[in-house]
């Protein structure tokens, strides 16, 4: 889902779920999934640059 910290302050941050987030539905829209490479999204740590990413 996209980063949000209120009313109308999305941005271009967004999150990855690494589990289900019931607590989410009906806050946030789903627009993507990972199809491949969960293992990588696990290793990811905060404040990680991500460089490089491919959305099909």
């Amino acid at each position: 889902g996209m980063a949000s910290s209120g009313n109308h302050t999305e941005c271009t941050q967004f999150f990855i779920t690494h589990a289900p987030a019931l607590h989410l539905d009906g806050n946030y829209t789903i627009f993507a999934r990972v199809s491949n490479g969960m293992d990588i999204v696990h290793q990811i740590q905060i404040g990680d640059k991500i460089e490089e990413i491919v959305i099909q």
